[in-house]
């Protein structure tokens, strides 16, 4: 387990998914003016209310930072900070109104504390759900949720798609594998018996030889009597 002070890759990954989009937010409303003519329409209602992005997206990044850096663990100095970050962001929040372009931004930035916050337990189960989906269990898993999202597919578009693509296959592969499995029980069976087989009935042909043999030689003498 690794120590609080020293996270892993996945775990500064993670942070930067939800700190990068905030950081870029930031930097392009601070440098939109130089390049006025390069904004896209679906991005200018957000230059408009820039003042207001702004100020949201200080109080969550204080927010974030605060909750990095003190896991928690709140002393009297960052209670003071923590204030200041969540009046901003409320500030910001309130002067965005309920447009939709507010609604947006501010739901964003809600969604991006998570991953920065609770990287590590992120991280955490990440790792196990990774080490779950490379075990059997989880390759398993994956071929059935896939085969049966396909076969409900593909039976919502074809009726009887089960009945010729499934059962009708299935059945042929599993009477041909009857078959087989019979015929090397069979195979196994005569190869172990056969021998067993042949020296019962040599035995029993060089029996019945034997009688005719002696029945032929005691009608002789009755012959050579008469």
């Amino acid at each position: 387990m690794r120590e609080e002070g020293n996270p892993s890759a996945l775990v500064h990954a993670i942070r930067i998914t939800g700190i990068a989009p905030i950081a870029l937010l930031v930097g392009f409303l601070a440098l939109h003016n130089l390049l006025p003519g390069n904004i896209r329409h679906w991005f200018q209602p957000i230059v408009d209310k820039e003042v207001a992005v702004l100020t949201l997206s200080a109080g969550h990044a204080g927010i974030i930072g605060l909750l990095i850096s003190t896991k928690g663990r709140f002393t009297s100095s960052t209670y003071a900070l923590f204030i200041a970050a969540v009046a901003t962001a409320l500030a910001g929040l309130r002067t965005i109104g309920e447009s939709t372009t507010g609604v947006v931004v501010a739901l964003m930035l809600f969604l991006l504390t998570i991953p920065a916050v609770w990287a590590e337990a992120l991280s955490a189960r990440v790792q196990r759900v990774w080490g779950f989906l490379r075990s059997r269990e989880g390759i398993l898993s994956i071929l059935f949720v896939t085969s049966v999202v396909g076969i409900t597919y593909y039976q919502s578009q074809y009726e009887n798609y089960i009945r010729d693509f499934i059962l009708i296959p299935f059945g042929i592969l599993a009477g041909i594998t009857a078959v087989a499995l019979m015929l090397w029980l069979l195979f196994g069976l005569s190869h172990k018996y056969v021998p067993t087989l042949f020296a019962w009935l040599l035995s029993r042909i060089a029996a019945a030889y034997t009688r005719i043999a002696r029945r032929r030689g005691k009608s002789g003498d009755w012959t050579d009597v008469s």
